[in-house]
């Protein structure tokens, strides 16, 4: 093993870095549609004469300045992937406190990310209880949950992002 291997220490992005996924996080919000070579034009154009067409393309490989057009073939299915059904399409949601979800979405702040964690209701489409967190971890789901079932308790508990029901 080389020496150097043994005293890397890994450096966070600087402050320019982050001020130029700053701008590309901004800049692709207002124009989605826009791919790594409009988004270089426009750094030109803004005075960040420092951004290379690498640069840009590093930054949306890593899901800063990502555009939405069509990667192409991100749609084709692998023979081994296989497709789960919607647990829930056979069952009529009627009343409220039949069906409860829980979703995760991370929100941009100037100093980083925080992470939301929501119980909602399907029927009423309510906001049933949230929890706010810096880092993703089981515990900022588990106030949610306890919080919503201060509440009541559902009949049916269906994870969004699993796809996986418990009755």
């Amino acid at each position: 093993m080389p020496r150097s291997t043994v005293y890397y220490e890994p450096r966070g992005p600087t402050e320019s870095d982050l001020c130029v996924m700053r701008r590309l996080d901004e800049q692709s919000t207002a124009t989605p549609f826009y791919a790594v070579e409009r988004m270089t034009c426009v750094c030109d154009v803004k005075g960040l004469t420092s951004v290379t067409i690498g640069c840009v393309g590093y930054c949306v490989r890593w899901g800063w300045g990502r555009s939405i057009r069509s990667l192409g073939g991100t749609c084709a299915n692998a023979v081994e992937h296989r497709v789960y059904p919607h647990l829930l399409r056979r069952f009529r949601i009627d009343r409220p406190n039949y069906v409860w979800s829980a979703d995760v979405a991370y929100l941009r702040l100037s100093q980083g990310f925080v992470y939301l964690v929501a119980m909602l209701d399907w029927f009423s489409r309510y906001v049933l209880s949230w929890s706010l967190s810096a880092t993703l971890d089981a515990w900022s789901c588990v106030e949610a949950l306890r919080e919503a079932l201060r509440v009541a308790t559902p009949e049916i508990r269906y994870s969004t992002w699993t796809r996986a029901a418990s009755f």
